[in-house]
């Protein structure tokens, strides 16, 4: 019979890294944010007002799945609540709990949360990965037992490399091509011929650090670095974490990234972190003064392709901005957030009751839709 235990600091967790590992290598699609290091390396950047909270699945003595998760406070509309959530926080997509049955694993997790004393108000599951029916997290909840709303959701697109870069590309849109090869060749015409790079691995101290700046040379100059919203990969106040993430890739070979030069400057950058072939699009950016030749684009392509030669599983291109995406997809995937309200915490029942106000109102019927 399965139990579920917890782990709650990584210094209790650190001497299961074998278990761990055993586990990431039998989760089906597991991606980087599986692996022991981001884990790790997501544990240790936590503020003292943040908790890692490793819930795993046991049958015997052998492990056979995990949930990790983190216990955090987030402001609301009727305050700052805690919450327990998956450990992401909105850095990567396509996550699942460690496993070979996901399914099972979140589902026994649930149960143990629902049995446990409760110190969250909200439990928030997002950036879960329900493309191929291997997850259903609203069975989960459902088994458990809790009412749950449908808080927001969000399209992401993926392509699958697995095939013929050729059968692929014939297979986009044919006016969408040709404008694209029509502004390829006005770019070689009047700034010269691209040059396109690519580190993938572990890379020296030297390598990484040229790597490094020069993904931040063309970071500092996108339209990112000035729009106000989101982490570019320049951002100040998440450089100690970038350049931990950075070094850490370096070191275990999770490392992706591609490099665009014109007259041997850099003009455009993806930054990518790679596990057993599938590849998460993590950061991309193009000096803005190029933004007439599509470069971003001309660097995109010029990634999937190579990701097709050396036989990669897929890459995740992720969520925002599908507007230059929707040509290259090979599948769309929908990130829905779930949240139940805990019925200990007052503050979650009125926001409980709020959402299902909304749900209501915007119901055509009247009828709640959650």
């Amino acid at each position: 019979m399965p139990t579920v235990f917890e782990i709650e600091s990584l210094e209790d967790l650190s001497p299961w890294e074998s278990n761990w590992r055993e586990l990431v290598h039998g989760t089906p699609q597991a991606n980087f944010f599986h692996t022991w290091e981001w884990l790790t390396l997501f544990g240790r950047s936590l503020p003292e007002t943040s908790r890692l909270r490793v819930f795993v699945q046991k049958e015997g003595d052998r492990w056979v799945g995990a949930m990790p998760m983190v216990l955090c406070r987030e402001p609301r509309r009727v305050g700052t609540m805690s919450v327990l959530t998956v450990p992401l926080e909105g850095w990567g997509t396509l996550f699942t709990p460690l496993g070979a049955a996901p399914q099972e694993v979140l589902t026994q997790v649930l149960r143990h949360l629902r049995d446990a004393p409760r110190d969250w108000s909200i439990l928030a599951l997002r950036w879960l990965d329900e493309r191929d029916g291997q997850l259903k997290v609203d069975a989960a909840l459902s088994e458990a037992g809790w009412r749950f709303q449908t808080a927001k959701q969000t399209r992401g697109v993926l392509v699958d490399c697995r095939g013929s870069w050729d059968d692929y590309w014939q297979s986009r849109p044919k006016k969408w091509r040709h404008n694209l090869e029509r502004v390829g060749r006005k770019l070689r015409r009047e700034l010269g011929t691209p040059r396109f790079q690519r580190w993938r691995g572990r890379l020296s101290e030297r390598e990484r650090s040229h790597v490094w700046e020069l993904c931040q040379q063309v970071a500092r100059r996108s339209w990112q670095a000035h729009a106000g919203h989101g982490v570019p990969l320049s951002d100040p106040a998440h450089r100690g974490f970038l350049e931990s993430l950075h070094n850490t890739a370096c070191d275990t070979g999770h490392l992706d990234a591609v490099v665009m030069f014109l007259d041997e400057q850099p003009v455009a950058f993806s930054y990518n972190l790679v596990h057993q072939g599938r590849v998460s699009g993590f950061r991309i950016g193009y000096d803005q003064a190029y933004r007439n030749y599509g470069v971003g684009l001309q660097l995109t392509v010029f990634a999937l392709q190579d990701s097709f030669q050396r036989g990669d599983e897929w890459f995740d291109l992720g969520i925002d901005y599908l507007g230059y995406k929707r040509h290259l997809e090979t599948h769309e995937y929908i990130m829905r957030e779930y949240e139940h309200y805990s019925s200990w915490s007052l503050r979650g029942q009125v926001l409980r009751c709020s959402h299902a106000l909304q749900s209501w109102w915007a119901s055509p019927t009247g009828e709640s839709v959650s």
